[in-house]
């Protein structure tokens, strides 16, 4: 029975994990994947794994899971030399930070430069990765109807006094 049990456990960890198992390293390459994808673009910086960027040292089945499900994922590492330039320019100083783009890949939605709690950087991917609704199209003017009146039974404003 706990065989089944643990048998269970490991086919769930394995389940949220397996979404985005694969992390580029390239960031031009990802930046035309989220485009294509129309994901955001969630930038790891560290020395050695990804990891290193959460506070607690691993990245959880939940945060996996929100990456695989909606980012596309890039780990540039410090220690390379041809990607220090490319980390300089997106703001990271202290040898770890995440970068979030939008959908387009054309804007930062949210940049950390330092290490990261796992519970604000999980916030942060969820703002990110909700779909953008299109503003509707309104035209003001000062010609315009007045909006129609509304349904809900609280007292009307008072009347404007005049000078």
């Amino acid at each position: 029975m706990d065989l089944l049990v643990f048998a269970f456990a490991l086919s769930n960890m394995v389940l949220a994990i397996s979404p985005n198992s694969e992390w580029e390293s390239d960031y031009v390459k990802a930046q035309q994947s989220a485009v294509a994808k129309n994901r955001p673009l969630a930038v790891f910086v560290g020395t050695g794994r990804q990891e290193t960027v959460v506070l607690e040292g691993t990245l959880s089945a939940e945060l996996t899971s929100i990456l695989g499900r909606g980012f596309v994922c890039v780990y540039l590492d410090t220690s390379d030399l041809a990607q220090r330039e490319l980390i300089k320019r997106l703001g990271v100083t202290k040898g770890h930070g995440v970068v979030l783009s939008d959908r387009a890949g054309a804007y930062q939605v949210f940049h950390h430069d330092g290490r990261i709690s796992e519970t604000e950087l999980v916030k942060r991917l969820r703002l990110a990765s909700r779909p953008v609704e299109e503003p509707r199209a309104t035209r003001v003017s000062r010609y315009a109807p007045s909006p129609a009146p509304s349904r809900s039974r609280a007292k009307p404003p008072p009347p404007l006094k005049k000078c």
